[in-house]
């Protein structure tokens, strides 16, 4: 299965590029997410600096710095020479003497796009030769689309992922209501930071080739969303890696309380079946006591009424935790024979004891009416 290719970019602004060369040297910034068995090497051993030096040649930053004043600089002069020329020779010093204005507007994140190019960690695990392979593939993508406004771009290999981290600075030539032609920066003057569709079609594009595809066209979301008749949903928003690194930390924060918190719950199940388990046992012993009393009178009854009594049935009295066990369902099955053979013998002797009780009668009665000894009626 085709895995999408992660390609987005995030708005900074020119002060901001200081922490981004930090964290490129990984001198400060978010560290933890660095692979810690590369940490003891150089940083420049273990990633790679295509553009903008590696370190400590990494002057990038200020470099940018540089254009940006001279443009500004330059911007006003032309500004200048451009009211001289509508004869404007006032507006011209006055344009002189002021401070030169920067050559892009802060908007809203800035004028500048930090920029990532990646795929899934497991991805790269298929095959390491991807490794390589993206890293020259996805080197000409960004070279091909960006060219000349590259500040930085660097293959970092110390993280889960490979992947490029880039700087792209767009500038323009523009001419002014005035006629002045002045440089600046305009972000979305290149189409793949203007259209974000775009981007996205691009790189899949140039890199599907290696197994890879974009992801999914929020265009296309849109649209299967109105022919439906449904609200679509939010559009997707990119995070920085710092920020998808804290939220990944968080839904792992929660995903430990969640199993804690199963935990705590099956412990508690477990104390209260243990409980349970205690009551049961105590109630089984209760029941082995009343069967061996059970099992002593049942003994003692035979032996008066004269029933021989097997030394086996002492087993009626050795009942089991587990009732339903073959043992138990013995020794409760000799019982119960005991307690039918004392019923047996009882009923024989009373019926002995009524026979003899009408015999004496019958002979008492014989004798009162003058029978002889042994005889019967009749006989005199």
């Amino acid at each position: 299965m085709r895995a999408p290719v992660v390609f987005r970019f995030n708005s900074v602004r020119p002060a901001a590029l200081a922490r981004i060369r930090m964290h490129a040297r990984r001198s400060a910034g978010d560290l933890d997410h660095i692979d810690p068995s590369a940490r003891p090497f150089p940083v420049a051993a273990r990633n790679e600096f295509h553009e903008g030096g590696p370190p400590p040649a990494d002057d990038w930053v200020e470099k940018f710095h540089e254009t940006a004043k001279s443009n500004a600089l330059a911007n006003r002069e032309a500004k200048a020479a451009a009211a001289e020329a509508r004869g404007q020779k006032k507006e011209a010093g006055r344009i002189r003497r002021q401070p030169p204005t920067p050559p892009y507007r802060e908007g809203k994140g800035g004028p500048l796009r930090e920029g990532v190019l990646t795929a899934s960690a497991d991805w790269f695990a298929e095959d390491t030769r991807r490794v390589q392979t993206f890293k020259k593939e996805g080197l000409a993508f960004l070279r091909k689309q960006f060219g000349k406004d590259l500040l930085h771009v660097r293959y970092d290999l110390d993280e889960a992922a490979p992947h490029f981290h880039f700087v792209v600075a767009s500038w323009v030539e523009e001419t002014t209501k005035g006629g002045a032609k002045v440089k600046v920066l305009r972000p979305r003057s290149n189409p793949l930071i203007a259209d974000y569709e775009k981007a996205q079609d691009a790189a899949g594009e140039a890199l599907g080739g290696l197994g890879l595809k974009r992801g999914q066209s929020w265009r296309a979301v849109q649209k299967m969303a109105k022919e439906a008749g449904i609200e679509p949903p939010p559009p997707r928003r990119h995070k920085t890696p710092s920020a998808h690194r804290a939220d990944l930390k968080e839904r792992e924060t929660v995903a430990t309380l969640a199993v804690q918190g199963a935990l705590d719950f099956k412990a508690e199940a477990l104390r209260d079946a243990a409980d349970m388990v205690r009551g049961e046992m105590v109630q089984v012993a209760a029941e082995r006591a009343a069967l061996a009393e059970q099992a002593k009178a049942v003994r003692a009854d035979a032996r008066r009424i004269g029933v021989a009594i097997s030394v086996a049935t002492d087993e009626a009295s050795n009942y089991e935790a587990a009732p339903n066990s073959p043992a138990s369902a013995k020794a409760v099955e000799r019982a119960a024979a005991i307690q039918e053979a004392k019923k047996r013998k009882a009923q024989e002797l009373r019926e002995a004891a009524a026979k003899k009780a009408i015999r004496s009668a019958a002979i008492a009665a014989g004798k009162k009416a003058g029978w002889r000894n042994g005889g019967g009626p009749g006989q005199r």
